[in-house]
C-alpha cells in the first residue's frame, strides 16, 4: 500500500544518513519519479527532507531528527532485531521491519545491550561451584577486556593450555558457554566453561575485534558443529517433567505411531521425544548417567554403544572385565 510505503521510506531514511532516490527506488521496488512524489508528501507532513545534487548529493533527514521509542526496551529491541536477522529468507517486508526497528536504538547501543544480555545466567541454573567461579572470572576478564589463559579439557579428555580473548557467555540447552578468540588458533572458538579446569585473568589487554563481534552478534552458524545429530528418545514421563526444562529445541512425537514403528509394549508411562544435539563422548555418559530413566531408540550407532558400554560395566563388576 502506498501509505505503508511511504512511512517506511521515512523509517528508511531515518536510519541511513544520505541515499539516493535510485536505491530507493530499488529498495522499494516502485519509479524514481514515485519516490520522489512520496518525499513531496512527507515534506507537507512536516518531515525535514534534504536533497542535495552532486557527487556526494542525496536525500537525507535533518540531523538531530530522531524516531522516539515508546514501547520497547533496548533489550526488547535488541532481540527483536537478532531474531528478525537469524532469517535465512528475508523477504522486502522482513528487511524493513528490522529497519523500523533500527530506527530506534543505535548501533553502539544495540551492541552494549548484547553484551550485557549474554551476560545474564538465568537464575535456578544448576551449575557446580567451579563453573560458577569460572564464570565470575571470565565476567571480570570480559568487562575489563583482559586476556585469559585456561585449562581446558575437551570431549576426549585431552587436556591443553590456551591463552584466550574472551567476547561473552552464553546458555545452550543445559550448558554454559565462552565465545573467545583463541590465541592458539587464531580463531573465534567456543569452549564449554565446565570443561574449563583452571583460569587465570591475565595483565594483557586485548582489543575487540569487529569482525569476531559481527560473526558472534550475527547468531548465524552458533553451535553448528555442536548439533547436528537427530537423536529419538523414550523417557520415563514422571522423570520428562523434570528433565524438559533442561533439554533445548526438543519435539514431542505421537506416541502411538512410535509404539507401532519401535515396538514398545507400553506406552502408558513414557514420553518420545526428537532432538538434535552431537554425539560425542559427553553425550553418551550423560545418557549413561539417567540410568533407566530413558533409552535412546535412534540412531542405531548410538544405540548398540550404549548396549555396549552397559556390557562392559556389567562384566567389570562381575569379575569378567579384560
Amino acid at each position: 500500500m502506498k501509505t505503508d510505503r511511504i512511512l517506511n521510506i521515512l523509517y528508511y531514511l531515518n536510519r541511513y544518513k544520505k541515499v539516493s532516490a535510485k536505491r530507493l527506488a530499488e529498495e522499494f521496488e516502485v519509479s524514481q519519479r514515485t519516490i520522489y512524489r512520496d518525499l513531496d508528501i512527507l515534506e507537507n507532513m512536516g518531515i525535514p527532507i534534504e536533497r542535495k545534487m552532486g557527487f556526494e548529493g542525496g536525500i537525507s533527514i535533518i540531523e538531530n531528527f530522531k524516531l522516539e521509542n515508546i514501547n520497547f526496551s533496548k533489550s526488547e529491541l535488541t532481540r527483536i532485531i537478532s531474531i528478525l536477522n537469524n532469517y535465512y529468507y528475508k523477504d522486502s517486508k522482513t528487511k524493513l521491519l528490522i529497519e523500523k526497528f533500527k530506527n530506534i536504538i543505535s548501533d553502539k547501543e544495540m551492541e552494549e545491550q548484547r553484551k550485557l544480555d549474554y551476560f545474564k545466567i538465568e537464575e535456578g541454573y544448576l551449575m557446580h561451584k567451579r563453573e560458577k567461579e569460572n564464570i565470575s572470572s571470565i565476567k571480570k576478564a570480559i568487562e575489563s577486556k583482559n586476556i585469559i589463559e585456561v585449562k581446558y579439557i575437551n570431549s576426549d579428555n585431552v587436556i591443553s593450555e590456551r591463552q584466550l580473548e574472551p567476547y561473552i557467555i552464553s546458555i545452550k540447552g543445559n550448558s554454559v558457554y565462552l565465545f573467545a578468540n583463541c590465541l592458539l588458533r587464531k580463531e573465534l572458538r567456543i569452549f564449554r566453561v565446565s570443561r574449563i579446569l583452571e583460569i587465570k585473568i591475565t595483565n594483557e589487554k586485548f582489543t575487540e575485534d569487529p569482525d569476531i563481534s559481527e560473526k558472534i552478534y550475527s547468531q548465524k552458524g552458533f553451535f553448528s558443529d555442536y548439533i547436528h545429530n537427530e537423536i529419538i528418545l523414550k523417557y520415563k514421563k514422571n522423570f520428562f517433567e523434570i528433565a524438559k526444562f533442561f533439554l533445548d529445541n526438543y519435539e514431542v512425537l505421537d506416541i502411538k505411531k512410535s509404539r507401532e514403528k519401535y515396538n514398545i509394549a507400553s506406552i502408558e508411562n513414557y514420553v518420545i521425544i526428537k532432538l538434535n544435539w552431537r554425539i560425542d563422548k559427553w553425550f553418551l555418559e550423560f545418557i549413561l548417567s539417567l540410568g533407566d530413566n530413558v533409552e535412546v531408540l535412534e540412531p542405531v550407532e548410538l544405540r548398540n554403544e550404549i548396549i555396549q558400554r552397559i556390557k562392559d560395566m556389567y562384566n567389570m563388576y562381575n569379575g569378567k572385565d579384560e
